[in-house]
């Protein structure tokens, strides 16, 4: 399973704590630097109602989490 952990401005918490993640990815540039972005795909999509309904706009550095 991936350890995902959102950035300190969310609280820090990590996101399989809503359920078990069966994929992560963050999007980075040619230099290896995030560029904001990531995704993640949990098992259940009960796990993943849980985990947008809690991140939903919380912050994270200078952007605003958003469900997809």
């Amino acid at each position: 399973m991936p350890d995902v952990q959102t950035p300190s401005g969310a609280g820090g918490s990590r996101v399989q704590d809503f359920g078990p993640v069966e994929t992560a990815s963050v999007l980075k540039t040619a230099e290896g630097v995030s560029r904001g972005v990531g995704f993640v795909q949990f098992y259940r999509p009960e796990d993943a109602a849980r985990a947008r309904t809690a991140m939903n706009n919380k912050q994270a550095r200078a952007c605003r989490l958003l469900p997809v």
